[in-house]
């Protein structure tokens, strides 16, 4: 694999809270926009400025409308932060806004006159560095301009400036966010951390642990308290989704939610949503009902997964992982780990040393976010977490390998099998396509997260049960590598751009046929 360099993301830009439905096209705007006005107030621009307008480049504005892009744009531009915003509150900010056609720029006493439909500007063709690009520009009373950014949301909600991508990300590009490039663990591939974890006799959490501390400062306390607030939004998320009273989801599709009806379904099976046990054949068999013969091999992880992408296209609060498209995967293979797997260990099923006898709840997640950042970091860096740019298998593939590894970790593997884990996982979704329908978070992409939870829980199991390393033929790097090669010579069509595959096929005239209620926005 060719170098690109050493590997300096840190766990938490791999795991940011947020809110739905996109982390590309709606997490990364509104941090552009909030980003802009900041600077207008640290330049001393800000009472000058009188008019602020955004032009959204290629994807944003294929499919923005669906992922609600706009409106992130607006929450950014008038202060919010997607990781703080009160998404009902921000609301109704936000029809005031439409109502005076006037906005108030960060929160400030500033008010500029913005009208959504003339200051959003919808501009399908890419710009060279990455099809989803944003530019903002502030003007003065004369139309003079004040200033003028432009920014990448190149997936997972990291944005990137004009000015960032000017310095070619190098040592000083990372001197500026106070990140120390001197000291850690070096590593730039899984190879370089397989051998870092045989030289050391460490575990992929114990690199991803000892980095956080010597290059970005945080304490251990700190970091334990950042994993345990990104697993409590991921558990939240979890049961909003499946105690949801709210039957329909947003947007022209008209969606129903699914997975409360399928948390019923599984509890009348098993009544207690703790009970260890699967429904037994003699209990099938009594059953008349055809949902109590499918739903036993579908698990509970699967609906966990299925909740979450849910509240994700609602717009609530979901912790990007690495995506928010592929934001079900890794809190639903987590949970089932927690609830179903961890505990039967403790009772005589499998082997696992004590690390997690004392509160496996607690240090248990850990781990596993620790294990699965490390392997998305190897993805961001080496190829994309993109899916305008590498399409789905750069969202739902690289959840896919990132829970596999870290449900590898929780039962026990060794570093080769979390490679071995993180391999499969992705060998499976390679040339995966991102082709929503109507440009929304929806249909394919809910059951494609419930699907692929499931693919992660078999690639761990297989990666745990083979012990022959001969068995073992494609590497993760290796994998990583073609998933770039295929993302690289996909086409746009089949990128986040809604132009092809189920996107294309499945037209207005369709969903019309089906029953749906299909609405045009005003634009």
């Amino acid at each position: 694999m060719a170098s690109r360099g050493r590997i300096l993301t840190s766990v938490f830009d791999m795991f940011k809270i947020g809110i739905g439905p996109s982390s590309s096209h709606t997490v990364g705007p509104m941090k552009a926009c909030n980003d802009f006005v900041n600077n207008l107030v640290r330049n001393g621009l800000l009472e000058r400025t009188e008019k602020v307008n955004v032009s959204l480049f290629g994807s944003l504005a294929l499919t923005g409308k669906g992922h609600a892009t706009d409106t992130a744009c607006m929450y950014g531009l008038f202060g919010e932060s997607p990781d703080t915003v009160n998404v009902e509150k921000a609301s109704l900010v936000l029809q005031q806004v439409r109502d005076t056609k006037s906005l108030r720029l960060g929160g400030t006493q500033k008010v500029i006159d913005f009208c959504e439909n003339k200051d959003i500007r919808w501009v399908p063709k890419s710009l060279p560095h990455h099809p989803n690009a944003l530019q903002i520009r502030a003007t003065d009373l004369e139309g003079n301009l004040l200033h003028v950014q432009t920014y990448y949301s190149v997936g997972g909600g990291f944005i990137v400036s004009q000015d960032e991508v000017d310095l070619g990300f190098n040592q000083s590009a990372y001197k500026e966010r106070n990140i120390s490039t001197t000291t850690g663990h070096y590593f730039e591939c899984a190879d370089d951390i397989l051998r870092i974890c045989k030289e050391k006799n460490i575990s992929f959490s114990d690199i991803v642990m000892e980095n956080e501390m010597q290059l970005h400062g945080f304490t251990e306390e700190e970091i334990n308290w950042k994993l345990d607030e990104i697993w409590s939004v991921m558990n939240d998320s979890i049961e909003r989704g499946l105690h949801s009273d709210v039957e329909y989801l947003p947007g022209k599709l008209n969606v129903k939610r699914r997975a409360p009806q399928l948390r019923r379904k599984l509890t009348e099976m098993s009544p207690k949503l703790t009970d260890r046990n699967h429904v037994s054949g003699k209990q099938m068999r009594r059953s008349h009902s055809i949902h109590h013969a499918m739903l036993p091999g579908m698990t509970w992880v699967s609906v966990f997964a299925m909740a979450v992408s849910e509240e994700n296209a609602a717009g609530s609060r979901v912790v990007t992982a690495p995506t928010n498209g592929a934001c079900g995967i890794i809190p639903a293979v987590l949970k089932y780990a927690l609830q179903e797997l961890i505990p039967k260990q403790f009772h005589g099923i499998g082997s696992r040393e004590d690390r997690y006898c004392l509160s496996p709840s607690k240090q248990a997640p850990r781990d596993f976010l620790l294990t699965a950042g490390l392997v998305g970091m190897i993805f961001k860096h080496n190829a994309s977490i993109s899916g305008a740019e590498a399409g789905c298998q750069g969202e739902v593939g690289v959840a896919t390998s990132m829970a596999a590894a870290g449900l590898t970790a929780v039962m026990g593997g060794s570093p080769i099998q979390i490679e071995r884990a993180a391999e499969i996982g992705m060998e499976h979704c390679l040339g995966l396509t991102c082709d929503p329908i109507g440009g929304l978070v929806q249909i394919p992409c809910m059951e494609r997260n419930s699907v692929s939870s499931n693919k992660a829980v078999n690639a761990a199991s297989l990666a745990i049960l083979n012990q022959e390393e001969s068995a073992h033929v494609v590497s993760l790097d290796k994998v990583v590598q073609v998933m770039k090669k295929t993302g690289d010579d996909m086409s746009h069509k089949y990128k986040e751009t809604s132009l092809g595959g189920l996107a294309l096929e499945f037209d207005e005239q369709d969903m019309i046929d089906q029953g749906y209620t299909v609405n045009h926005p005003a634009c």
